[in-house]
């Protein structure tokens, strides 16, 4: 995090890794284990080097909606902010962009 006027700024680097697929059955075995089911949506954004996602994550009891907004700062480095919303709000968001 940053310091932008007396405010903490929640930054994200990005890094990418090519990793072997891992053994489910392996997986599912471990402490913590659980499965979600995740999927994503990019919005396209006014602002210059802005972009906002919407992700649904699902497990086997619910579902959580989290928008994040993306400024780009340097070429691995953004500033993310994060919120949960409602399934209504993410239903409402991509009609809102169109």
């Amino acid at each position: 995090m940053i310091d932008k006027a007396d405010e903490k700024v929640p930054l994200e680097i990005e890094r990418k890794y090519l990793i072997r697929f891992p053994d489910i059955s392996v997986l599912c075995k471990q402490d913590g284990y659980s499965l979600s089911d995740i999927s994503q949506l990019y919005l396209e954004s006014n602002k210059e080097h802005c972009t906002m996602r919407i992700r649904k994550r699902c497990t086997d009891s619910s579902c959580k909606y989290i928008l994040t907004y993306k400024k780009h700062i340097t070429g691995m480095v953004r500033e993310e902010y994060e919120e949960e919303i409602s399934e209504e709000k993410a239903a409402c968001l991509p009609m809102i962009y169109l």
